[in-house]
């Protein structure tokens, strides 16, 4: 990114969660990121609305519950710089 003149910080969220399944490569490869990289700032982990209640039938994408929680869990990260 540096290299393409990006020198913002940004968030990344750790998201793995799919078909009742958490991809814990996955977050790891995600968590490195932000640990590696000074201008990758830690996002929300949506693995942590993993309920019926946050999620579609088809155990991947949210409810709107899940899109309402997801999005204040952003607030957060983004007021406290995680």
């Amino acid at each position: 990114m540096k290299y393409d003149g990006i020198c913002s910080p940004f968030y990344l969220s750790l998201v793995s969660y799919c078909n009742n399944e958490v991809d814990s490569t996955l977050l790891n490869i995600q968590n490195d990121l932000i640990i590696n990289f000074e201008n990758v700032l830690r996002g929300p982990n949506t693995d942590l609305l993993i309920e019926p209640q946050y999620r579609l039938v088809d155990g991947c994408h949210f409810s709107l519950l899940g899109f309402q929680d997801f999005s204040g869990m952003w607030v957060d990260c983004i007021i406290n710089k995680s």
